[in-house]
């Protein structure tokens, strides 16, 4: 799931927008889904600071096929760090 949001992000011009649009129906889904609400939030949350780094707007300065390629780099770093490192702290501290 974590996928789907981090990348939807491409169809998606403004983060603005992404956030307004999605993080009340991902919320829902997830709650629905039972999991913890604290965590949802946390989730969806962290997730919109990160997928920053997927857009090109108000980059001027390099080029738009290389700034796709170390956004890719980017998110899978950000989904490594991020889904595996800090699930295992959420867990650690008692978020799930």
């Amino acid at each position: 799931m974590y996928f789907f949001i981090h990348y939807l992000h491409y169809l998606i011009a403004g983060q603005t927008t992404h956030i307004v649009s999605l993080y009340q129906a991902f919320l829902k889904m997830h709650l629905t889904a039972k999991v913890p609400e604290t965590l949802s939030a946390l989730l969806l949350a962290c997730n919109a600071a990160l997928f920053g780094a997927l857009t090109h707007y108000k980059i001027g300065y390099v080029k738009l096929g290389d700034f796709f390629k170390l956004g890719i780099l980017m998110a899978l770093i950000n989904i490594t760090v991020w889904g595996l490192v800090g699930a295992l702290w959420w867990k650690v501290v008692g978020l799930y």
